[in-house]
């Protein structure tokens, strides 16, 4: 393998579960360069697991200390492999997390990121899998990204996190790439659930929006490569499975306390809808879609503070009519 490749992690007080992913990273069959993880101001106990693990040489002294970094080495099976820990000074959510993990490794001139959740944990052969894709695939066209097989922990395909297909991409149709011995196929966006993205990609497309702060980063970035003329396929031999359980934004599933961040689900819509439409199409799509939640979360029965849900998603609708946050490129 002549590309370097470097895991980029996003945590937030799941200690349990980076232990797991850091640990399906460190098996896998071909060796990974680097690993950044990312941790959103975790209050659980995160850097003190990291420091007794030897993953980071010191803690961050405060709370009020900001940013900190720190790197170590790990020699593992003859190969190097570095540990990038980084600390925010608050929760960004997951857009500010990968923002500034995938930012640090396009920095550190790495050819590919492997880019995940602390709640994904890969197959041991996963990452080789992805790779071997890849180059398969960069023989015949650009390359943006190549995703894995989602599956939940009960052994079954998560279907809220597989990706929309694509039949056909210019000339090619999708059994062009698919054979016995690459079951690949195109896919128009995916999740940052394991996803091995080009560098390349990256620099032509730009980063991760941070503003977005949750939902949608992952749709909107991947779906902005492929309009840069890089494609995207799902390997359907590559597989992880998600730890937690997905609810998606399915307003009539998620939890009463987490009711209020559909604010950043209407809001950041507004932005995608927006690249689709016309400013009357685009008026009528993200009424409807803001009617259609708003019903959902008022026939549930579990909420007391009614109003004020009502209130921070009308709020939400009205901020993303102005909604409009630059692409940041390298």
């Amino acid at each position: 393998m002549n590309k370097k490749i470097c895991a980029v992690v996003v945590t937030y007080n799941r200690k349990r579960l980076l232990k797991e992913c850091i640990n399906s990273i460190f098996n896998q069959t071909i060796p990974i360069n680097c690993i950044i993880v990312i941790d959103n101001a975790s209050s659980d106990g995160t850097p003190e697991f990291l420091f007794e693990k030897g993953y980071i040489k010191e803690l961050p002294k405060t709370e009020v200390d900001g940013y900190f970094e720190t790197e170590i080495d790990f020699i593992k099976d003859g190969n190097l492999i570095k540990f990038n820990y980084i600390r925010m000074n608050k929760n960004t959510g997951g857009s500010g997390g990968f923002y500034e993990g995938i930012k640090k490794g396009v920095e550190k001139n790495y050819d590919f990121l492997w880019i995940m959740d602390d709640d994904v944990m890969a197959e041991n052969n996963c990452l080789e899998i992805l790779y071997k894709d890849v180059e398969y695939l960069s023989k015949k066209v650009s390359v943006g990204f190549v995703c894995p097989n989602p599956y939940n922990i009960d052994g079954k395909p998560d279907l809220m996190s597989v990706p929309p297909v694509v039949y056909k991409i210019n000339s090619f149709v999708y059994t062009s790439f698919y054979t016995k011995e690459n079951k690949i196929i195109p896919i128009s966006s995916c999740g940052f659930g394991g996803v091995l993205v080009s560098r390349d990609a990256i620099k032509k497309s730009g980063f991760p929006i941070k503003e977005f702060f949750i939902w949608n980063d992952d749709y909107e970035w991947t779906r902005r490569m492929v309009r840069n003329g890089f494609l995207g396929f799902i390997s359907l031999d590559a597989k992880i499975v998600h730890k937690s359980k997905n609810t998606g934004v399915d307003p009539r599933k998620l939890s009463v306390e987490r009711l209020p961040l559909l604010y950043y689900e209407i809001r950041n819509k507004a932005f995608l809808f927006r690249q689709d439409f016309n400013f009357f199409s685009f008026i009528r799509v993200y009424f409807k879609f803001f009617i259609e939640i708003l019903y959902k979360i008022l026939k549930r029965k579990d909420l007391d503070k009614r109003f004020y849900v009502v209130f921070i998603l009308l709020k939400g609708f009205i901020d993303g009519l102005f909604f409009k946050p630059k692409i940041e490129k390298p």
